[in-house]
């Protein structure tokens, strides 16, 4: 009579069994089609990939690869995965359950979609590297065109499989916003430029570009690492995937800022409603606190809506335009409009006006919040780079906070990309939408 196997033998054969198996199935090659993978995200939603009209398909297939990647993507804006038609699907099958419980909450909070993969043998044709990341390219009918790798911690992420730039001692090109006071921006130039290069140990070269335009293309064919930019100029940039946000102003411990309309002293007007038919000023068409947030704000206060603009509420021709904060103001001091947008500080601090001039003028009402300024860098640089310019940028607010607040105007500061940008990238959307809205006159 033959004796029974014994039950851990039998399992130890088993689990061996399983193993070579794993080991013997065959890993996915260019050429071949992409099997269904089937799963649920951080918030329970199903996936299938069959049904995604994918280009992209980025796996990790342990924890601390997954973390590392997740935190890279939240670098990049919350549609990044969505915008390039791609998905991340991280590994926590085998996971302990009291693992996965606290970990979901902390996925919960990335911005971007993260698949869960939780079914034993579901990503075993994928191919992967220890600590990194598989990237599958897939044409129009899910066959693969192209297999690489992504280390999440230390190189970032290129979709293409073209490995991400390192500066490697050339010349760090960063870009200023202009000043009014010539003397005084090539004086900071100077001294900005003399401060990283000590830091950095490699060249750097300072520049004030004409426009926006200039820095888009300067980011797009890598001739441009750096530059400072408000939150509406930076939306451009990181919304075309060519920029990142490195750090932000903050002022008095805040990342943002408030906008004012501003009156006479004398005049009557207490709230934004008080000035429906009145004439007004806008800083500029371009200007983040001066017209896209105070257009904002009445868009939401419900005074105009996406099929008029802002004169349907200030009455036809009684909607101006300043080039700046200071000319604006004047036609309020001028008495040819009643009042103006400006940012804060122009009535609260001694940087614009005079003090008998501010003094004869009020806040009618604040609106914001305005995100702060923003210093960008080039999205193809990799993640040592990164880190690297971060840290140099951040050791002003101690080497040198004098010099960090002539060019900064104030502390720096790292921020959630998204969060920061999200109420700029409202205001677009809603100007983008309405059609009808008048950009008045200069």
């Amino acid at each position: 009579m033959k004796k029974p196997i014994p039950v851990l033998l039998w399992l130890s054969i088993t689990a061996v069994f399983l193993l070579l198996n794993n080991l013997m199935a065959s890993a996915l090659e260019v050429g071949e089609q992409l099997p269904s993978i089937e799963a649920k995200d951080q918030f329970g939603k199903p996936f299938n990939s069959n049904q995604q009209d994918l280009s992209y398909l980025l796996v990790s297939f342990d924890m601390s690869t997954g973390k590392q990647a997740n935190r890279a993507l939240a670098k990049k804006s919350a549609s990044f995965l969505e915008d390039n038609k791609a998905a991340f699907i991280a590994n926590i099958h085998g996971m302990p359950w009291i693992g996965k419980k606290f970990a979901l909450p902390k996925m919960r909070k990335y911005p971007h979609r993260i698949i869960l993969a939780d079914e034993a043998g579901l990503l075993d044709e994928i191919p992967q590297r220890s600590g990194q990341v598989t990237v599958l390219n897939l044409n129009p009918e899910g066959v693969i065109e192209k297999i690489h790798f992504w280390e999440p911690k230390d190189s970032s992420l290129s979709l293409d499989g073209q490995p991400g730039q390192s500066l490697d001692g050339e010349t760090l090109v960063i870009a200023l916003k202009p000043n009014k006071d010539p003397d005084k921006m090539l004086e900071e130039r100077s001294s900005l430029s003399d401060y990283l290069e000590t830091r950095l140990e490699q060249p750097v070269k300072v520049i004030v570009p004409l426009s926006a335009a200039v820095i888009n293309e300067g980011f797009t064919n890598g001739t441009l690492d750096i530059a400072y930019l408000s939150s509406t100029g930076a939306i451009n940039s990181v919304d075309n995937g060519i920029a990142e946000v490195l750090l932000a102003v903050e002022l008095k411990g805040k990342p943002y800022y408030q906008s004012y309309w501003v009156s006479l002293k004398d005049k009557p007007y207490n709230s934004v409603k008080d000035l429906r038919g009145k004439p007004i000023a806008f800083s500029s068409p371009t200007s983040t606190s001066g017209f896209l947030i105070p257009v904002w704000d009445l868009y939401q206060k419900g005074l105009i809506t996406t099929n008029n603009g802002p004169e349907s509420f200030f009455g036809r021709d009684n909607v101006f335009y300043g080039v700046g904060y200071v000319s604006a103001i004047r036609k309020v001091l001028d008495r040819q409009v009643e009042a103006a947008a400006v940012s804060y500080y122009v009535l609260d601090e001694d940087r614009h006006l005079t003090r008998a001039e501010r003094a004869k003028l009020k806040r009618v009402a604040i609106q914001g919040p305005v995100p702060t300024h923003t210093l960008l860098i080039r999205g193809n640089l990799n993640e040592n780079e990164y880190e690297r310019l971060q840290e140099a940028f951040l050791s002003l607010n101690e080497n040198d906070p004098e010099l960090r607040d002539k060019v900064f105007q104030s502390k720096l500061i790292p921020v959630n990309q998204d969060e920061h940008l999200s109420t700029t990238r409202q205001a677009i959307n809603f100007i983008r939408k309405n059609r009808n809205l008048s950009f008045g006159r200069y």
